[in-house]
């Protein structure tokens, strides 16, 4: 869904959206850990709270809408990627019930066994989608990188490029939540950001016929041939 968004904002120089993007990713998550900085020990609830029970309904909702469609989105696409490469004949909510299922199972037992979860899912998977990654530079047009510097900027006014922030806008709303359980340095995670930058296009792969012809995005989307 990302590389779509990108490169129908853009015709080129489409790394100029993709910096904006993601300099803009950093920003907000400094100025969200700045806040929460100043209320050691609280999470957001916490906060909100204290100010009042109207201002925490009129600040935590537009939070709770998100997830809820961050949610919606995430299960239904996934979903759609798994009946098209995997389960063809298999009905779309019958993939998505696993997904659900298995989520809130995990979120019952508390933010450690998430976390663990996730680490052992990365250890799992990550080497598969750098596989996937590598075997992907199949589709890799060089000529497409040109013109480097032709500075466009028509891509701020397209709907299409806002669409795309979906892939990391608002994904670190969740730091707001795991305090007291858990502490977190700030500056690792500004600098666990900025390294995972380059793993957003194996984490958005797109298939064309099949998984292992995906596009490229972020830095590569420039060099790939889309037919």
């Amino acid at each position: 869904m990302y590389p779509t968004d990108i490169i129908e904002s853009a015709n080129r120089t489409h790394w100029v959206p993709v910096f904006i993007g993601m300099l803009t990713h950093l920003i907000f998550i400094w100025v969200y850990m700045k806040g929460l900085s100043y209320f050691p020990g609280k999470n957001i609830i916490d906060i909100y709270m204290e100010q009042g029970k109207v201002l925490s309904f009129i600040c935590l909702i537009p939070i709770i809408v998100y997830f809820v469609l961050a949610t919606i989105t995430t299960v239904r696409a996934y979903s759609e990627i798994i009946n098209i490469v995997f389960l063809s004949e298999t009905p779309l909510w019958a993939t998505m019930l696993p997904f659900l299922f298995i989520s809130a199972y995990i979120s019952t037992k508390g933010i450690g066994v998430i976390f663990h979860t996730t680490f052992i899912a990365a250890c799992v998977f990550l080497p598969l989608f750098l596989f996937i990654f590598i075997l992907s530079f199949q589709n890799v047009d060089w000529r497409y990188v040109f013109p480097l510097f032709d500075m466009d900027y028509s891509f701020i006014s397209n709907r299409s490029y806002y669409k795309g922030f979906f892939s990391f806008a608002g994904v670190f709303l969740f730091l707001g939540f795991i305090q007291p359980y858990r502490t977190y340095d700030r500056k690792k995670v500004l600098l666990s950001a900025i390294l995972l930058f380059p793993f957003f296009p194996i984490l958005r792969v797109c298939s064309h016929s099949d998984i292992w012809t995906s596009y490229l995005c972020y830095f590569s989307i420039p060099f790939c041939y889309c037919s």
